[in-house]
C-alpha cells in the first residue's frame, strides 16, 4: 500500500476503498505492472496525457488476456476507480446512500452526516463505538486493511490471503443478519463474540480454516492485561513497510520482537523478511509466536518452525536475544505489562 496521499487518489486506492474493491484494485495493479509488463512510468505519463484507460485496454488487447482475465473483466466495469477524472457512477452514490440508510437502521445511530454525530459517538461504550465502525465497513462495503484498528480487533489478521479477508468480511456480514446490534457489541465487549461467530464457521470451512486463530482474537477483551494485539501489529508493520512503530523509542515491537538489537538497516530487512515468512507459513501460529517473544524465546520457536542456516545462526541469534531495555532505551517509559497469552 502506498504511504502519500497523493497516490493512493493517483492509483484509485482511496475510491476503492470507499467501494470495497481494493482487493481486486491490487489484483489489477499486480497484474498490469507484473503480468503485462508496464512500467509505473508510462502509467503516470498515460495518465497526464488523459488516455490511461484506453492505453491499459490496448495493452490488455495486444497480450491477448481481454477475454481470460479477470482483472480487466473489474476494470472494464470500474474505471472510474482507475482513472480519477472519470466523474464517480450516480449508481454508486445511490447505493452508497442507502447503505448509510441501512447502518442507522441497524444500529440506531444517526446518519453520518448529522452533526452531533462526533458528540453522540464519543459518548458510547468504546465496544459499541468499535462495533459500529465494523458494521459500517461492512454494511458500506468499505475494505478493512492493516493496520486500522478493526483489521486487529476483528481478526483480520489472522488471514494469510486476501480471499480469506473477503471470506471474514462475508462471516461478519451474515452475523450481522442474523444478530441485533446490540447483542454484538456486547459480546465483543464481554470477549464473547466467538460463541456468536462459531456456529457461522462451519460454513466456510474447510476453505478458509482460521478457526482457532480469529476465535482467540476475539477472546482476547477477557484478558486485558495481556497485549494481544502487538502480533497483529507486527504483521501489519512488515507486511506494509510501515517504518514508524518499528523504529518509535520504547515501543514493543522493538522490545520484544528484535528491532531494538538491530545495529543497521540491513538488520532491520533481515528481521522483516524474517517475519514475512513466518506470517505466511501455515504451520505459524501467530499467538504462538509471541508467547515466545514475551519468553525471551524467540529464536528457538523460529528455528524449530523454519531451521536456521549456518549463516542465519549468528545473526538472528544477536537479532533475537532478549533486548537489554534499560541500558538501550533509558530515557524512555518503561514497557507496559505483559502476561504470557492463556
Amino acid at each position: 500500500m502506498p504511504h502519500d496521499t497523493d497516490t493512493l487518489h493517483e492509483y484509485g486506492f482511496v475510491r476503492a476503498t470507499k467501494a470495497g474493491t481494493l482487493h481486486e484494485l491490487f489484483d489489477f495493479w499486480i497484474e498490469v505492472i507484473v503480468t503485462l509488463e508496464i512500467p509505473a512510468r508510462s502509467l503516470r505519463v498515460w495518465r497526464r496525457n488523459w488516455v490511461l484507460c484506453r492505453e491499459i485496454k490496448l495493452a490488455y488487447a495486444n497480450s491477448g488476456r481481454v477475454s481470460t482475465s479477470q482483472a480487466f473483466e473489474w476494470f472494464q466495469a470500474n474505471q472510474w476507480i482507475v482513472e480519477q477524472c472519470l466523474p464517480i457512477p450516480q449508481r454508486f452514490e445511490d447505493e452508497q446512500d442507502a447503505d448509510v440508510a441501512r447502518v442507522c437502521q441497524y444500529t440506531g445511530l444517526p446518519h453520518p452526516r448529522d452533526p452531533n454525530l462526533r458528540e453522540i459517538r464519543a459518548a458510547l461504550p468504546n465496544s459499541q463505538a468499535i462495533c459500529y465502525d465494523l458494521c459500517q465497513g461492512i454494511f458500506c462495503h468499505i475494505s478493512i486493511f492493516p493496520p486500522t484498528h478493526l483489521w486487529i480487533l476483528f481478526g483480520f489478521g489472522v488471514c494469510k490471503s486476501d480471499s480469506e479477508e473477503r471470506t471474514l468480511e462475508e462471516i461478519y456480514k451474515r452475523l450481522f443478519q442474523l444478530h441485533p446490534f446490540e447483542e454484538i457489541w456486547r459480546a465483543y465487549d464481554t470477549g464473547v463474540l466467538g460463541d456468536l461467530i462459531e456456529p457461522l464457521l462451519s460454513a466456510y470451512e474447510p476453505g478458509w480454516g482460521r478457526r482457532r486463530e480469529l476465535l482467540y482474537v476475539l477472546e482476547a477483551p477477557r484478558f486485558p492485561g495481556y497485549n494481544w494485539e502487538l502480533v497483529w501489529r507486527l504483521k501489519a508493520a512488515v507486511l506494509i513497510e510501515e517504518p514508524y512503530l518499528i523504529n518509535q523509542p520504547g515501543h514493543p515491537l522493538r522490545i520484544f520482537y528484535g528491532f531494538g538489537n538491530a545495529e543497521s538497516m540491513d538488520d532491520v530487512r533481515e528481521l522483516k523478511r524474517l517475519y514475512r515468512r513466518l506470517f505466511r507459513d501455515d504451520n505459524v501460529i501467530p499467538t504462538e509466536l509471541h508467547r515466545a517473544a514475551v519468553k525471551w524465546e524467540l529464536y528457538r520457536f523460529v528455528d524449530s518452525i523454519l531451521g536456521f542456516e549456518r549463516r542465519e545462526q549468528r545473526l538472528f541469534r544477536r537479532l533475537l536475544r532478549r533486548y537489554d531495555y534499560i541500558f538501550g532505551e533509558s530515557d524512555c517509559p518503561p514497557p507496559p505489562a505483559f502476561i504470557a497469552p492463556p
